[in-house]
């Protein structure tokens, strides 16, 4: 972080978020100060899918892709498209 950037705010009030100000995280905030506004902060969301569960489904569908091209490389006869059959 340098000199002149300000910390993070983690959630912004209602009024700072449809107006895509600033804020500064306080309740109330500056914003809503100013401009005669309630300052509401929105309940915390649940997080919809946790990072292992991500993951996992990702860890899935590498396997069931790499699946799919093993079989989309080998030709009807079983052989790799790199193997050649023999010559009569």
């Amino acid at each position: 972080m340098t000199q002149r950037e300000a910390p993070k705010c983690p959630l912004a009030c209602e009024y700072c978020r449809i107006k895509k100000a600033k804020c500064s995280g306080i309740q109330p905030c500056g914003n809503c100060i100013d401009h005669k506004e309630e300052c509401v902060f929105p309940e915390k969301r649940p997080r919809t899918r946790k990072r292992k569960e991500r993951e996992q489904e990702m860890e899935r569908r590498l396997s069931m892709m790499e699946t799919l091209l093993r079989a989309a490389t080998q030709g009807p006869s079983g052989l790799d498209k790199n193997e050649h059959p023999p010559k009569l």
